[in-house]
């Protein structure tokens, strides 16, 4: 329902859709626990996670994104549109 609350197909966009995302996050837009709070969800059990909340140019919008790193592989556990006025940890 995000995806296509923002406009994009996961199976044929989602990679696009990543790279501006993460192209436009800087750390001033990081809103996630410091230290980072741990997954939960046994496939990213324990691994950091990375929240950011920003004005994004391609779906003209502000967005919430939060996502795991392990290795070489991100792990995308949110993206989409802000749901509330103020910021999200």
């Amino acid at each position: 329902m995000d995806a296509l609350d923002l406009g994009y197909l996961i199976e044929s966009e989602l990679r696009s859709v990543l790279i501006a995302t993460l192209d436009e996050a800087s750390p001033a837009h990081y809103v996630g626990g410091r230290p980072p709070q741990r997954s939960y969800e046994q496939k990213i059990k324990d691994l950091e996670l990375f929240a950011f909340e920003l004005e994004s140019n391609r779906f003209q919008c502000r967005i919430y994104l939060k996502f795991a790193l392990t290795g070489n592989v991100l792990w995308l556990v949110s993206l989409h549109q802000t749901r509330h006025a103020g910021r999200e940890a």
